[in-house]
């Protein structure tokens, strides 16, 4: 982690690497994906105008690098490939609210 722009300072957050990193909303909190696929999250208090970084904890296996997470940071929206070829069709309809006071 290091601040914005070109700040002087350098801080490692994961153990090991990872990717994907998203902030929870109120920025106490970092959310990334490890190196071995798990969902990790690292606990962050701002002091005296710099951050702290607290230990990297698993939360769970992610299957893949696309996810996003709650305000709160308590839930998660994940993206899980389909294991078969023969998987439904995904149907959005737009607008649904026009449409059905239409109806009324």
């Amino acid at each position: 982690m290091r601040s914005f722009p070109a700040g002087p300072t350098k801080q490692q957050v994961s153990l090991n690497g990872g990717s994907n990193s998203v902030w929870r909303r109120d920025g106490q909190e970092l959310f990334y994906r490890s190196p071995e696929g798990n969902l990790m999250a690292v606990p962050i208090e701002s002091v005296a105008g710099s951050l702290r970084f607290g230990s990297p904890k698993i939360l769970f296996p992610i299957p893949s690098d696309a996810y996003d997470v709650t305000v709160d940071g308590r839930r998660f929206l994940l993206y899980v490939p389909s294991r078969g070829l023969d998987s439904e069709p995904l149907t959005v309809l737009l607008n649904w609210q026009e449409k059905l006071n239409r109806q009324h």
